[in-house]
């Protein structure tokens, strides 16, 4: 399985393969997380379609995600929405 997260306000995306196990849920901005010493942070908004005001009205989610890829430790992204889950082709099976 493949997951593809945008990094970036422009357009740039960051695809992590080999993903055996995904898990997620929602925060709001005032939700304090956890977070791991490598976690990959993709939460600023900037601006646009990814501003501070889209994620105060919700049209943009923020996802914490926890990527299993057969190591021992899990992966842990900050993500703003959409994420997408794709099959091992890269053919989209969910989006968050």
């Amino acid at each position: 399985m493949i997951v593809k997260v945008r990094t970036s306000p422009t357009g740039s995306w960051k695809l992590y393969d080999g993903v055996k196990e995904l898990c997620y849920s929602y925060f709001s901005s005032n939700t304090v997380i956890g977070v791991q010493d490598n976690v990959d942070d993709f939460t600023n908004p900037g601006k646009g379609l990814y501003s501070e005001a889209a994620v105060e009205k919700k049209e943009i989610q923020q996802i914490e995600l926890w990527l299993n890829r057969g190591e021992t430790i899990n992966k842990q992204v900050l993500a703003l929405s959409p994420v997408y889950v794709l099959n091992d082709e890269g053919k989209t099976i969910e989006r968050l």
